[in-house]
């Protein structure tokens, strides 16, 4: 057993201490939340998002990154002859978009190989809860679209648009140029975080 999770470790199925570490408190934050307010708003939360990873297959994996390849590309094709300055200026909104983008594919993905192949993909939902709650903590980052952080890091690639660490770059390299982009695009990157950390494991912890 790892004390953390690498991309290796993820691979092999590894447990890590820092992943039931997580789930405990996970587990202590949820019970709170229920204690104080009496709602399980969060819980309903967690049950919607739950299908965008319990679910995973990799089919719905190569299905997202197919539209995502189709939709970058174009997007790259508008933008490259931009100043830099307009470019600039439609990053605040473009980052924005590209979150609620990602969501929509990832939801849109995971359901069409839902209903294509439906006893294929419930059966993924037990490793997936393994490899969601004992074998990923915070030390992996969470995915935008599942599997665009594996695809080249070049600048026409749909990495450059859609992984998780060219959208936090992009959102820095804003903020330093248009500091009024933490109003409009920290709510949509803040639900990406929610959905790659919290909700899945939360869901599955409490079944």
């Amino acid at each position: 057993m790892r004390i953390y999770s690498t991309p290796e470790s993820e691979a092999a199925g590894e447990m890590t201490v820092l992943s039931i570490v997580e789930t405990l408190i996970a587990m202590g934050i949820y019970v709170a939340i229920w204690w104080l307010t009496g709602s399980l708003l969060h819980l309903a939360i967690a049950a919607i998002a739950a299908p965008l990873t319990l679910l995973r297959t990799e089919e719905s994996v190569e299905l997202g990154l197919k539209w995502i390849r189709f939709r970058a590309d174009s997007l790259w094709d508008r933008l490259y002859w931009l100043p830099e300055i307009a470019t600039w200026f439609l990053s605040i909104p473009m980052i924005v978009c590209i979150c609620v983008f990602a969501i929509l594919v990832r939801f849109t993905a995971t359901f069409a190989i839902l209903v294509r192949h439906p006893i294929y993909t419930l059966q993924t939902i037990p490793r997936n809860w393994i490899r969601i709650v004992l074998c990923l903590d915070v030390c992996r980052a969470p995915e935008v679209i599942p599997g665009v952080d594996a695809t080249e890091r070049a600048p026409t690639e749909l990495s450059s648009l859609f992984s998780t660490y060219s959208l936090v770059e992009a959102v820095k390299e804003s903020i330093r140029k248009n500091g009024f982009i933490v109003v409009l695009a920290a709510p949509g990157m803040c639900l990406l975080l929610f959905l790659g950390y919290l909700p899945p494991t939360a869901i599955a912890r409490f079944q």
